[in-house]
């Protein structure tokens, strides 16, 4: 069972790691006619961090805020913790309280 007060440190580390460096993907209606080989269309956050053990703290954070945890990969040296689908982008936004982001990301697509 999960409690308040984890819930809120699961928050806490993820909106921390936002802050630091993650970014928020959301599909290009103009390229949605690609297929999925040639354009990833889905809404996805990725938090991008240096250090193994702070991947390791936001996966933790991502599953004690009952998200479904993604695989993780290096990018560029660094290692990035992909959340993926609106449902759950739109969910993390606003735990951590920032869900102005999206609606901009989303008004610059013209979604």
């Amino acid at each position: 069972m999960k409690t308040s007060s984890n819930l809120n440190s699961a928050v806490s580390t993820l909106k921390a790691h936002f802050n630091d460096r993650a970014y928020l993907r959301v599909p290009n209606p103009d390229r949605m006619d690609e297929g999925h080989e040639a354009y990833k269309k889905g809404f996805e956050l990725r938090f991008v961090m240096d250090k193994r053990k702070d991947l390791t703290s936001v996966r933790k954070a991502l599953a004690d805020a009952g998200f479904r945890v993604a695989k993780a990969f290096e990018k560029n040296s660094k290692f990035v913790q992909p959340l993926y689908g609106r449902e759950q982008v739109e969910r993390c936004l606003k735990l951590m309280g920032e869900t102005k982001r999206l609606k901009q990301a989303m008004r610059e697509k013209g979604l």
